[in-house]
């Protein structure tokens, strides 16, 4: 008869494993708490198939007392139950004792789920954690790693509730994805737990907004959390920079450092209690250094008298330059603009009046560029015998003088046809025609204040009749000089009321009322050069006069 008096005591089977890998044997383990007490001769194991109910019989009647565990070969079925009898003596008499009754182990350990899959910042180790399991038979953790394609593979185990993953993997190259199972001391496993997959997070540095765009996709495996915390790493510390809810997956982070990139990383929390989290991978914003940007040097503003096309000259000290010439409209807003790199000299073109320019060179980011101060050019009118021109401002100590220079003739003026005439500080100058000559022209240079630099105006050149009435004798397309204008003492409107333009075949080429002939035809189209005849209706005191004479188109 089965004895279990102090069996648990005495001696007792510790676990009985199947064979899982052939499905044959069947291996007792087994273990005696000798005390003062000690086994007398063999030991004698007894088994029976318990899915028939079948009567104990003696499966291995010779067990050496020194092995702590047998064998009972060529059992397919799981279902067999043991328990050990053995002969002890505790220093009275010899006694039978039994083992309680053992089945074959086939039952799985209960599924582990991993909590969070965390990455060491400071060694960019991944780290995976999870609850160990009630059961008092686990023998160990098997780890997995599944990658983003292909099959997943174990990678360690472990008997504790923690595994860092020292294969080389690189949480800050792709999101990693593991999985876990118990395996209890027979070897028996369940299926894996739910794959969980790390933080992956990502960064776009704007280093002229000195911020970083923080981007990451969510912690796979819990379904859901409370909220994302934002985190940057700083002399070893942490330093907290905000939170997002759990569903968010972007964070804009400043970072003004000039030389250093500065380091982030996220932290996910499932819950508060118990506390279960995941951190992500860190990563680096790009340092926003870059030289600064020096402001360009507008030189001068100059015009050529004869062809009327006007230049600046500029100056950049940047050695990554890029910088454009503005002028300015009227009301103040930028219009044009011209790339230029050094020192170097650009053509404006025609200037159909005063016009103001600034030089910008651009850094690597907008509020890195720099401005010149405005400059303008110089732009002359005469009214009767008074010649003005607006005051020119462009170098820092001003100007000395302007220089006036005067042409009187028959014919179309080159530079060296120009004399000088006078100079003056303020911004007019009255001047006088030689009798019986019927083209004057003028045009006035600026000269630096203690420097070299000079700026040189337009030209405007008048035509004389006997009616006291004048007008240009010549219209240079395109130019500041370009319109056919009236002046003298009681001349209402410098504008004409009427003007006809006729080629030299007589052919009217031009009409209009109330607007200036500017040397192209009623289609807007370029005349040829040339002498052409004109008639005006001219408003002078109270009488109206018609004006005829020639005027000349040059280019």
């Amino acid at each position: 008869m089965l004895n279990n008096v102090n069996a648990q005591e005495t001696i007792f089977i510790r676990r009985v494993c199947q064979d899982t890998v052939n499905n044959k044997n069947n291996t007792i383990y087994w273990s005696f708490n000798q005390d003062s007490c000690k086994i007398i001769g063999d030991l004698t194991l007894w088994g029976r198939d318990g899915s028939l109910a079948s009567p104990f019989q003696i499966v291995n009647a010779g067990i050496n007392p020194t092995n702590f565990e047998t064998t009972h070969a060529l059992m397919a079925s799981s279902t067999w139950e043991y328990y050990i009898e053995a002969t002890i003596n505790c220093g009275t008499a010899n006694k039978s004792y039994n083992s309680k009754i053992v089945k074959v182990d086939n039952n799985n350990p209960s599924k582990t789920e991993i909590d969070s899959v965390s990455v060491d910042i400071k060694t960019n180790t991944p780290v995976i954690g999870w609850k160990k399991g009630l059961e008092g038979d686990i023998h160990k953790y098997e780890v997995y790693f599944t990658p983003n394609s292909g099959a997943g593979f174990m990678i360690g185990s472990t008997v504790q509730s923690a595994y860092m993953d020292l294969g080389g993997r690189n949480p800050k190259l792709s999101k990693l994805t593991y999985q876990i199972t118990a395996v209890d001391s027979c070897g028996n496993r369940p299926a894996t737990g739910l794959p969980h997959t790390s933080i992956f997070l990502k960064g776009q540095s704007d280093t002229c907004k000195m911020e970083t765009l923080l981007t990451w996709e969510n912690y796979r495996g819990w379904g859901t959390g409370i909220k994302t915390q934002i985190y940057q790493f700083r002399n070893d510390s942490f330093l907290l920079l905000g939170e997002v809810p759990f569903d968010t997956t972007r964070f804009i982070a400043e970072c003004h450092e000039r030389m250093n990139p500065c380091k982030y990383f996220i932290r996910s929390i499932k819950s508060n209690s118990p506390q279960v989290s995941s951190s992500s991978n860190l990563i680096e914003s790009t340092p926003v250094y870059r030289l600064d940007t020096k402001a360009p040097v507008i030189n001068f503003v100059t015009t050529d008298p004869i062809s009327g096309n006007s230049a600046i000259s500029i100056s950049t000290q940047n050695t990554k330059d890029s910088s454009i010439v503005y002028s300015f409209r009227a009301n103040g807003g930028l219009v044009g603009g011209q790339k230029t790199s050094g020192s170097s000299e650009i053509n404006l073109g025609l200037l159909s009046g005063v016009q103001q320019f600034v030089a910008v060179s651009y850094g690597d980011c907008p509020t890195d560029s720099t401005a010149s101060p405005t400059s303008n050019n110089i732009y002359l009118k005469l009214n009767g015998g008074l010649l003005e021109w607006n005051p020119y401002f462009t170098w820092n100590m001003g100007v000395e003088k302007y220089v006036i220079s005067s042409f009187s003739g028959d014919y179309v003026p080159s530079m060296i046809d120009y004399k000088e005439v006078g100079y003056t500080k303020d911004t007019n100058y009255v001047v006088s025609s030689e009798p019986g000559v019927r083209l004057h022209c003028y045009y006035i240079e600026g000269i630096e204040l203690g420097g070299s630099k000079t700026s040189k105006s337009n030209s405007v050149c008048v035509g004389k009749n006997s009616d006291e009435i004048y007008w240009p004798n010549v219209v240079r397309i395109g130019s500041g000089n370009s319109g056919l204008r009236f002046y003298g003492v009681g001349v209402v409107d410098e504008t004409a009321l009427k003007v006809s333009v006729y080629n030299r075949w007589g052919e009217e080429v031009y009409a209009s009322t109330n607007e200036d002939f500017v040397g192209r035809d009623a289609n807007g189209r370029d005349l040829d050069s040339g002498v052409y005849l004109f008639k005006a209706m001219v408003k002078q005191f109270n009488e109206t006069k018609e004006i005829t004479g020639t005027i000349s188109i040059i280019r």
